[in-house]
């Protein structure tokens, strides 16, 4: 396995790993319907969320640039020292350990929502987590190659999945728009953005980049594109579905059932299930490589290869202690961890800026 320093990754493997880690909330099991009274407005959290994305995206390349070659966890000790650096470091680790639990808890009550409900959701669990910690283990290089071939592929299915059931919308269910005021949106708003802030991996990865002086232009076009994306996928459900979106679960599995064009294109959801194992593997693969690698740099670690392994059997205990069932998750996400993920990332950013800012003399350029 390479090192850490010596492994790079390009634009394009940059903008596919930050794929993964959006689609999974999106398709698997999402507990923003719980929070919005009136399903025609959902589509406006992923709007708003995704332009509150940018701002963030665009604040953490930046940082990234003025460091080259240093990761998040390394530029918080430059910036705040070492003990600070540490704590930030051991959090952040923390961070990505939930993000990956909950990730493999969803698809775990994914399949067993849609086709295998008398499976115990530990098989899916830990047969796809020890996979991806056998990919983590190997290095960034390896899960971004496996996310660059198949970012095209599972970009298909979704696009499928955004054009098919078109002539099924119903424009009437778009309306009436904000009802009940904006503010009422701002519970569902939240928690995309938690979701979108999964992109704090972008810390670790930009020193891997091989064009770093990039990384702001492709991950701000990137994540409009992605918002714009998901609100597609967020109105077509909407139109589909209608009030009755918000009593659903896995609606994206419901709406590739739906699809049927003539006598000979049916059963989407198999495609669809394929895109759950493949882009969740990817995306806990991805967690698991930036847990060990936050424990690695926070501690100075040499020999780190068993960490992998070790995080994965803690992982699949975790994804099972954390959660009693799908819906004590989908009120765990909805609220407490919301409030808590988003306060931390934001602090922290906003932390990180100001002490450039400071120390740079005030040039962040």
């Amino acid at each position: 396995m390479k090192t850490g320093a010596r492994e790079q990754i390009s634009p394009y493997q940059l903008i596919a790993l930050l794929f993964f880690v959006r689609l999974a909330p999106r398709t698997l099991v999402c507990p923003t319907t719980m929070t919005v009274p009136r399903t025609q407005d959902l589509w406006l959290a992923d709007a708003v969320s995704a332009m509150l994305t940018v701002g963030f995206v665009f604040t953490l390349s930046r940082l990234g640039q003025r460091h080259p070659g240093r990761s998040i966890i390394q530029y918080t000790e430059d910036l705040l020292g070492r003990p600070v650096g540490m704590l930030i470091g051991m959090l952040l680790a923390g961070y990505f350990f939930f993000v990956a639990a909950y990730t493999a808890r969803m698809l775990g009550e994914a399949f067993n929502m849609s086709i295998m409900p008398f499976t115990p959701n530990l098989v899916f669990i830990g047969a796809l987590t020890l996979l991806a910690a056998n990919a983590a283990r190997s290095g960034l290089e390896v899960v971004a190659r496996t996310g660059e071939f198949l970012f095209p592929l599972i970009l298909i299915v979704l696009l499928l999945l955004l054009v098919l059931p078109l002539g099924q919308v119903d424009s009437t269910r778009f309306l009436p728009l904000l009802r009940d005021g904006l503010v009422r949106v701002i519970p569902a708003t939240s928690i995309e953005f938690m979701f979108y802030l999964e992109f704090m991996v972008l810390g670790l990865l930009i020193p891997h980049l091989r064009a770093p002086e990039k990384v702001t232009r492709f991950t701000v076009l990137f994540t409009a594109a992605n918002g714009l994306m998901m609100t597609a996928m967020c109105l077509i459900m909407v139109g589909v579905f209608g009030p009755t979106l918000d009593a659903l679960g896995l609606q994206a599995f419901l709406l590739a059932r739906m699809i049927r064009v003539g006598e000979f294109f049916e059963r989407v959801e198999a495609l669809l299930l394929a895109s759950w194992v493949l882009s969740t593997g990817v995306k806990i693969a991805l967690m698991i490589w930036a847990f060990c690698t936050c424990l690695r740099q926070t501690f100075s670690l040499h020999r780190w290869r068993h960490l992998p392994y070790a995080a994965a059997a803690l992982l699949i205990a975790c994804s099972q202690l954390f959660f009693a069932d799908v819906v004590s998750m989908a009120r765990l996400l909805a609220e407490p961890w919301t409030v808590t993920s988003v306060t931390f990332i934001l602090s922290l950013t906003a932390l990180l800026w100001i002490a450039q800012l400071v120390r740079g003399g005030g040039d962040t350029d």
